[in-house]
């Protein structure tokens, strides 16, 4: 268990706190995504999707379904004009890249 002193430590994270600071160091408002991050945009709406949940009293429901995570990585060359979307369906049969198991309608793998 963490003593009194610790635990202020390591949960304030305010300007000019150890964890503030540490925070400000990978913090992520700057990025610059682009269309190939789509698992790293998918991945951070799922958590903070989860967070709110959890801080609802909800169990997040990707720890109910181990399966969402069956993301797989690939590449694509396309013309600038086409959209995302079709460069996905064209390249994995699915608009976010998903395995075929969790696209909606699909029956789950035996």
């Amino acid at each position: 268990m963490l003593s009194v002193e610790d635990n202020e430590l390591l949960t304030r994270t305010g300007p000019g706190t150890p964890m503030g600071d540490f925070f400000r160091r990978f913090y992520r408002t700057r990025e610059h995504l682009g269309p190939t991050d789509a698992a790293i945009v998918q991945f951070r709406r799922l958590m903070l999707r989860g967070a709110r949940e959890l801080g609802q009293g909800v169990e997040p429901s990707a720890a109910r379904n181990g399966a969402a995570y069956a993301v797989r990585s690939g590449s694509a060359v396309a013309d600038r004009s086409v959209p995302f979307a079709e460069v996905m369906v064209e390249r994995f049969g699915d608009p976010l890249g998903r395995a075929p198991s969790l696209r909606v309608g699909a029956s789950a793998r035996p």
